[in-house]
Order: structure tokens, then C-alpha cells, then sequence
């Protein structure tokens, strides 16, 4: 690595897997800032939920339900199954529509 500032945070972030970020809300602690990021979006909508539109599942937050789309239903548009590869669509073609429903609303909790 080009600097020892660079060095130093690997080491403690891989070797010695020190904390870096605590979360003040639940108290977690992480070893990686992004990872930390990453959590604190379950905490931004509590009590809201977001719907598949393909399947109806429900998720915390909009990133949960993109990246559920993107590895469940896009896969399966893509026609990319056990290895194959098929015809791609093109990334803007197919928006992911996020309906934001109450909590109260439904009762599947999934991924």
C-alpha cells in the first residue's frame, strides 16, 4: 500500500477486526464503515415496509427490497439460471417500482 494510514486500517479492520462504528441506536458494533452505513439504513423507515410488486414480500427499507429484486426477480428476467447466461435487458429498461406499505398491512416478514 502506497500509505502506512492505509496499512494501519487494514490491519485493524481484517487482522485484528476492531471496532470502528457503533451504532447509538441498538447498541451494534462494526468493523467496517461501510458495513456500519449499510446498517443504519434499517433504522431510517422504522415501522414502514416495502413490497415486491413481483412477489409481494415485505422489507425495512428500499435498498433490502432493491437488492432482493436484483438477485430474485432480475436473475429470473435475465434468464440466468444455474450458470447460464442469457439475453441481458438493459439496466434502465426495467424500473423497480418500491411501494411503501404499512406495517399493519401485511404479516410476511421475508429475507
Amino acid at each position: 500500500m502506497k500509505q502506512k494510514n492505509n496499512i494501519s486500517q487494514h490491519i485493524l479492520q481484517v487482522h485484528y477486526k476492531a471496532i470502528c462504528r457503533t451504532c447509538k441506536i441498538c447498541g451494534k458494533g462494526f468493523v467496517h464503515h461501510k458495513t456500519y452505513r449499510y446498517h443504519m439504513l434499517t433504522h431510517e423507515g422504522e415501522g414502514k415496509r416495502f413490497a415486491c410488486q413481483d412477489c409481494s414480500k415485505t422489507f425495512p427499507n428500499a435498498i433490502y427490497l432493491r437488492d432482493h429484486f436484483n438477485r430474485i426477480h432480475n436473475a429470473a428476467r435475465t434468464g440466468k439460471t444455474n450458470g447460464e447466461s442469457g439475453p441481458k435487458m438493459p439496466r434502465k429498461k426495467r424500473r423497480l417500482n418500491a411501494v411503501l406499505v404499512s406495517k399493519y398491512e401485511t404479516s410476511s416478514d421475508s429475507e
